[in-house]
């Protein structure tokens, strides 16, 4: 049996009958607010679910499918999330400082506010994705499919990468400093 507990309460929020969360059916519960820091949720179904302000810090969501799901002001500090499906997800405010996205599909997903610097986007589905205002600082967007995508003032630096021929000012990026930071800690949220 799993506890999944709020992270300031402690309060159990969802009891899980398995010795594992690998795969685990969470489709449409609510969550708000869980502490899952560190959790071992590959390919865990997490479609609709409400994740606000839950803590994955560190947690590995790889192939997940969090289609549609609302995970506004989640804390997914260095978490992996490669090849996770986020298409429609709600991340507005979101933490994914140093996450591993490589592959994942976040077409249509609202990232407006959304900390990915140092974040690994390579060859992710950005399509149609809103990232206005979002921080890129030594993102590496190789290979991303970025059509439709909405960066206005969107922030990066010279040590983001993009794929040959793309031009971030393209998209209203704004370009703001082109000196790597001494200490990248000061730029995480």
């Amino acid at each position: 049996m799993i506890e999944i507990r709020h992270k300031t309460t402690d309060e159990v929020l969802l009891s899980v009958d398995a010795d594992t969360l690998e795969g685990v059916d969470l489709r449409g519960v609510n969550l708000t607010g869980a502490r899952l820091q560190q959790a071992m949720l590959e390919r865990a179904r997490l479609r609709g679910a409400s994740l606000l302000g839950v803590n994955l810090f560190g947690a590995d969501l790889a192939g997940a499918d969090l289609t549609g799901t609302n995970m506004r002001s989640a804390n997914l500090f260095g978490a992996n999330l490669q090849e996770a499906n986020l298409t429609g997800a709600d991340l507005r405010g979101a933490d994914l400082y140093g996450a591993n996205l490589a592959g994942a599909d976040l077409q249509d997903a609202d990232l407006v506010a959304v900390n990915l610097t140092r974040a690994d986007l390579r060859g992710a589905n950005l399509a149609g994705a809103n990232l206005e205002s979002a921080w890129l600082e030594g993102a590496k967007l190789t290979d991303a499919k970025l059509a439709g995508a909405s960066m206005a003032g969107a922030l990066y630096n010279n040590m983001t990468e993009w794929s040959e021929g793309v031009n971030p000012s393209d998209y209203s990026a704004v370009l703001i400093s082109t000196e790597e930071p001494e200490d990248w800690t000061v730029h995480a949220r």
